[in-house]
């Protein structure tokens, strides 16, 4: 049996990648605030044959060490987080084969609004999302949405298992409500059984791959 591997860019989209001092390089694209910047960045990386786009994320700037956000504002180190939502939207629209996956707080984001996120876009990229289930663990994610500390460790998690299980359910009902024979369908990150995976340039055969769900945090 041949192995294959799954290629996965790990992206940030903010004013650093995952190494925090490449800012620093005098080749570094300081485009991170246009929307080219990142229709670049998918477009070569589906040249280069990835089958996937994935993006952290974090509701609010670092503000552990010392804590105070003083510091990551001082050193650049990722005080910038844009709205995943719209930079897949983006992403869909300029590439064709390559997965687009983002990371989603339970913790703050109701079922509803996440399974309408990623059924939208699951839709206008044609059958492309991912969903990275977390929850969110800072106190400054907290405090920018009316509360003074992050919940505790189990009350986080146990309101995830039913946010898992009602935006899986409401992805599938909005899936399967736009259409009876969509080519691909999405829940929760996962391919269904009976879709179809575009045909990917420069490969032979095209490989199917199944974006698994990640629960981290």
């Amino acid at each position: 049996m041949t192995r294959k591997m799954t290629l996965v860019g790990f992206m940030q989209a903010g004013n650093t990648s995952v190494y925090t001092g490449s800012w620093r390089h005098p080749a570094t694209e300081p485009g991170f605030l246009s929307a080219s910047y990142y229709q670049q960045l998918g477009r070569t990386l589906e040249a280069g044959c990835f089958d996937m786009m994935f993006f952290d994320d974090r509701l609010a700037m670092p503000g552990i060490y010392g804590g105070s956000v003083a510091e990551a504002v001082r050193t650049g180190a990722r005080p910038v987080k844009l709205d995943l939502s719209i930079v897949l939207g983006l992403l869909a629209g300029a590439t064709q084969h390559i997965g687009l996956g983002a990371t989603y707080s339970t913790t703050y984001y109701q079922p509803f609004h996440v399974a309408r996120t990623f059924a939208t876009l699951d839709h206008l990229s044609g059958g492309r999302a991912a969903w990275n289930i977390v929850t969110s663990i800072n106190d400054s994610e907290a405090q920018n949405y009316g509360l003074d500390e992050t919940l505790e460790h189990d009350a986080r998690y146990s309101d995830l298992d039913p946010s898992r299980r009602i935006g899986r359910d409401a992805i599938a009902i909005l899936t399967f409500s736009a259409t009876a024979n969509a080519s691909s369908r999405l829940i929760c990150g996962r391919r269904m059984a009976n879709s179809s995976p575009p045909s990917r340039p420069n490969r032979s055969p095209a490989r199917r791959f199944a974006l698994q769900v990640s629960v981290t945090a």
